[in-house]
């Protein structure tokens, strides 16, 4: 069926549009947003939203889980909003929804990863790192939240405009600035965790990674905190490339590029991020058998005299 044939010739206001009197192509989305998809993915994320506190209470990684969920959440509101839109494309508040939350919730997820960063450092050894464990938490997480301010901020100056009828350039630019300052922040990230490895390997503290069972976990970890962070940094430069071309552009007119280059990406980083949680991965100070590393680089090896859990 040819959209000619199938929707009258006369321009429709766009309030009085539904689907069998306008071109969804024609609508808020450029595109009738796929149900089936969409349902998907906010059935996927709900999971997360399920195991989440499971792996906290379990593992104890009550901060670092608290940053996954409710980054799951705006996940599962995001496409909710999708699949609201199947109906009425239309709709601007549907479209602001998912706009809105598909975009700011990515940014709470590294924000997980981040936090396990120094956790990593203190196994590996903190006299190899150029700064103290918990600085790195710090460092990134203000990072982190500047980059949400200003998604969140541009996201809320794009809705009101939206609704109000006016122009939401200002508002889409400074969502873009966020986004970039997320790719800038994952990158130094990346850099200094690729810089940190090195020293490991240089000098010889690979032999945690052979410790046994919990050194396997730490592997398994490990690859699963580098994939997620790589997808999370794809799909964000996707984003700058999406908005960078306009609401109405190629990029943001593509269903298919957005369930692949957003969808599956953040739910992939999503599922390792959950189901790979850094205390099954890094464990504790019992687990290691009180692991420590002198300014040498020589292993002692102590009994632990105390138990519990990661707190991450």
């Amino acid at each position: 069926m040819s959209a000619q044939e199938d929707y009258p010739s006369e321009e429709v206001p766009i309030w009085y549009c539904t689907i069998g009197t306008c071109d969804p192509r024609g609508s808020l989305f450029n595109y009738r947003p796929s149900l089936g998809a969409n349902a998907a993915f906010a059935a996927i994320f709900g999971i997360f939203l399920v195991l989440g506190p499971i792996y906290a209470w379990r593992f104890r990684t009550y901060n670092y889980n608290i940053l996954i969920w409710v980054g799951c959440l705006g996940e599962v509101a995001g496409y909710v909003g999708r699949i609201l839109g199947y109906n009425n494309p239309w709709n601007m508040d549907y479209f602001l929804l998912q706009i809105c939350a598909l975009t700011i919730s990515p940014t709470l997820l590294a924000a997980g990863i981040y936090v396990t960063l120094s956790k990593v450092v203190t196994v590996f050894g903190p006299d190899l790192s150029r700064i103290q464990p918990k600085t790195y938490t710090w460092l990134f997480l203000c990072l982190d939240l500047i980059s949400l301010i200003l998604q969140g901020t541009g996201g809320g100056m794009a809705a009101t405009a939206g609704k109000e009828q006016e122009n939401n350039d200002t508002g889409n630019w400074i969502m873009i600035a966020g986004l970039i300052f997320q790719v800038v922040t994952l990158t130094f990230f990346i850099a200094m965790c690729s810089e940190f490895a090195w020293k490991v390997k240089k000098n010889g503290r690979t032999g945690v990674l052979h410790n046994g069972k919990q050194g396997k976990k730490l592997k398994i970890f490990l690859v699963s905190l580098a994939v997620a962070t790589l997808f999370i940094l794809i799909r964000c430069i996707f984003r700058i490339a999406e908005l960078w071309d306009g609401w109405s552009g190629k990029i943001m007119s593509n269903q298919t590029d957005f369930i692949v280059f957003e969808g599956v990406m953040v739910a992939i980083a999503a599922f390792l991020l959950t189901v790979v949680n850094p205390g099954w991965g890094i464990g504790d100070g019992e687990k290691w058998g009180g692991i420590k590393w002198s300014r040498s680089g020589e292993k002692n090896v102590e009994s632990s005299s105390t138990s519990g859990n990661s707190t991450a």
